[in-house]
């Protein structure tokens, strides 16, 4: 017996929603995965960070930021696709003194990263050089300050990555595919850095060694007087 005309309309409507919801869903993937590498793998603080602190502790130390990271900015989505309005003009509201928060924080980061190479003969060799208790013992505290003090970090969610917190409320799936892509390339970016880090303070002369990590805490100091000069001045020195 042949099918009823509109079983096969039916049909061909859900086939076709079927169709479009699988476009969509790949669209997002792909636009999550840009989205995230144009942000996780541009030069910024929790970059830095990374080769800092994994220079002392290991490639194992990104992982610890990346988390550091993921606990404060998935409960932030998951807010932010609840109460977007309010949450935006809060953080609008805040960003001067997030600003100078945020630098007053990264320019404590640089001073203690770049101290044990400040000081005349020491021989560094990788894990075992001295150093602050909170680079040492607690990189998952610095991820997390380093992503909720970030005011464009939080804007960043607010406008290009919007897109992606309202798929992610749609349901468990969605924010299990879309973030774990997200996080996942977060984790992916942080301990490659924390390795590299790493593997420079075992590969290099302990001289030019001291110079790339005071170069990189140089580095960590520039975007602490970016975060000031914006929240005092309503300027940016860095080009990023």
């Amino acid at each position: 017996m042949p099918p009823l005309k509109g079983t096969v309309h039916l049909e061909g409507l859900l086939s076709h929603w079927r169709t479009e919801a699988l476009a969509s869903l790949t669209a997002l993937i792909l636009y999550t995965i840009v989205l995230t590498a144009s942000g996780a793998f541009a030069p910024g603080p929790l970059t830095f960070s990374a080769i800092i602190v994994g220079g002392r502790k290991g490639w194992k130390t990104g992982l610890s930021i990346a988390t550091g990271h993921v606990i404060f900015e998935l409960p932030f989505i998951l807010v932010l696709g609840v109460l977007e309005a309010a949450l935006l003009q809060l953080v609008k509201g805040a960003a001067r003194i997030m600003d100078i928060l945020a630098a007053l924080f990264l320019l404590y980061f640089a001073y203690i990263s770049a101290k044990p190479f400040l000081r005349g003969g020491h021989e560094f060799d990788g894990a075992g050089m001295p150093g602050s208790g909170l680079i040492d013992r607690h990189p998952l505290i610095v991820g997390t300050l380093l992503t909720g003090l970030n005011p464009y970090f939080l804007l960043w969610w607010m406008t290009a990555g919007y897109p992606i917190i309202t798929v992610i409320m749609r349901g468990v799936v969605e924010l299990g595919v879309l973030y774990g892509i997200h996080a996942s390339m977060d984790y992916l970016w942080l301990t490659l850095m924390a390795g590299l880090g790493y593997a420079g303070s075992r590969l290099m002369d302990n001289k030019y060694y001291r110079g790339f990590m005071v170069g990189l805490s140089v580095f960590m100091a520039l975007f602490g007087i970016d975060f000031l000069a914006r929240g005092l001045l309503g300027v940016s020195i860095l080009p990023f």
